[in-house]
């Protein structure tokens, strides 16, 4: 094995192994970072995959932006939803493939089809993105279950905030868990939420 191809893979399962150094929680945390997946981390299902990025894309303050502060009707938001996901699927369906040879991140890969800069350019207006989704769904969370409990929002907000980040923290493999036990309930929510939008609006 070349030098270079032996210090990657000693690079790929140290940084697999998470922080040993704090113990068994350390162990379960995600530190792969860009570095290409190894096998024994590769191991969802196609159901597992579907569910994952299903929970991770849904969001109920997506209609509810469109409808209040736009003031779009439904069969406007539906179009533009569908518009967007299309627009939204096109660079991503350009380098995809690619993901089926080398186990590296998205928007690492996209460095070989749209070249550094933009690729760099797309990584830099997801985080934005990311970052602006982050703060809605936490403000939208803590204000739902401040009217509901009868406390602080801001104590929700601080309690949602931490949990996100250590959902983060550990990564997939956990998130998966998450998203997995938690599904049955945002299937019930975005049923409630889209029978109240199409009878009241």
């Amino acid at each position: 094995m070349p030098e270079d191809e032996k210090e990657l893979e000693e690079k790929i399962k140290a940084a697999s192994e998470g922080i040993p150094e704090i113990g068994k929680v350390g162990r379960e945390m995600e530190t792969i970072g860009i570095l290409p997946i190894p096998n024994k981390m590769r191991n969802m299902s196609y159901a597992s995959l579907f569910i994952f990025w299903a929970m991770a894309s849904a969001s109920a303050a997506t209609p509810l932006a469109g409808l209040l502060v736009y003031g779009v009707g439904i069969p406007y938001f539906i179009v533009i939803i569908l518009l967007s996901t299309i627009i939204g699927i096109i660079p991503a369906g350009l380098f995809s493939e690619i993901g089926r040879q080398k186990p590296i991140v998205s928007l690492v890969q996209a460095r070989g089809t749209f070249g550094y800069y933009p690729a760099n350019a797309l990584s830099m207006l997801y985080t934005i993105v990311n970052m602006g989704w982050f703060g809605l769904n936490l403000a939208v969370g803590a204000q739902i279950l401040s009217a509901t409990s009868g406390l602080s929002f801001v104590l929700w907000a601080i309690i949602l905030g931490i949990l996100q980040i250590i959902l983060v923290m550990f990564g997939a493999k956990w998130l998966n868990y998450f998203y997995k036990y938690t599904a049955p309930l945002l299937v019930i929510s975005y049923a409630i939420l889209t029978y109240y939008l199409f009878s009241a609006f």
